[in-house]
């Protein structure tokens, strides 16, 4: 095992587990009814032309995928959501929360601190407060026009959902999709589920339903730092010498809230 294994073995080691390698020689460890399959740098320029993720959601639609690299730059963030993943996290209700509207600063900031991905350009923020502190953040999208089925709706799109670290907010985005839906009136809500970290069922039991899947997004890595291939032009990667990887990919998922005539 390497060091990144021995670390995420060890932090899962005070719940019942079970590992194995599968035929990759990826770690794979079973704990609380979810599989986290163990992402390491050295072999997973092996899997950019396998159905390796499919075929492990497949298997086990419990299944996520916890990169080495992700592990070395985010630790705290990853280290809390793997917890989170157990059932390992302090639980507050929503209906003990009070949500409210957020500038872009607020959001920037908690996202930063809370999430894995980098904090995008939206329209509508939206927080719980519980004590007087933000415990959860939801971002979406100007609206757009969209033709679906021979029909116009006015289409938004939730950018990015997190709650703070070591924290879970029971029916929290419930609530504020809720507020936002209250506030905006969109005819539907539109997501990307990353497939690297969603179990299944979680978005469905908020009304959305799976529309198309998304190819895996492929990048570089610059030491730990991931560089969009989509730059693959630039001086920078041109410099890299390293392989093209690629993640699981996505599901686009839209609650429709459009009353049919």
């Amino acid at each position: 095992m390497n060091a990144f294994e021995l670390q995420i073995r060890q932090l899962l080691s005070s719940f019942l587990i079970t590992e194995k390698r599968d035929e990759f020689g990826f770690l794979n460890i079973a704990a609380q009814n979810v599989i986290f399959c163990l992402i390491t740098i050295d072999k997973a320029k092996f899997i950019t032309d396998f159905d390796y993720f499919q075929l492990r959601k497949k298997e086990n639609p419990q299944s996520v995928f916890v990169w080495e690299d992700l592990w070395i730059s985010k630790p705290e963030i990853v280290e809390q959501r793997l917890l989170s993943l157990c059932g390992n996290a302090f639980s507050i209700a929503a209906r003990d929360t009070r949500c409210v509207s957020i500038d872009n600063r607020a959001a920037k900031k908690f996202i930063a601190a809370n999430h894995l991905h980098v904090y995008t350009k939206c329209q509508y923020r939206f927080a719980l407060v519980y004590r007087f502190q933000i415990v959860a953040v939801a971002t979406f999208s100007k609206g757009r026009n969209v033709l679906r089925e021979n029909e116009n709706f006015r289409s938004f799109e939730l950018i990015r959902y997190c709650s703070s670290l070591q924290t879970r907010v029971v029916g929290g985005m419930s609530k504020l999709l809720d507020a936002f839906i209250e506030q905006v009136h969109p005819d539907d809500i539109m997501t990307y589920l990353d497939l690297d970290w969603s179990k299944e069922g979680a978005y469905e039991n908020l009304g959305f339903e799976k529309q198309d899947y998304r190819d895996p997004v492929t990048f570089l890595l610059n030491g730990v730092e991931r560089v969009s291939d989509y730059k693959r032009n630039s001086s920078v990667i041109e410099s890299l010498q390293t392989h093209r990887f690629a993640n699981s990919g996505s599901l686009k998922m839209i609650k429709c809230l459009k009353k049919k005539i």
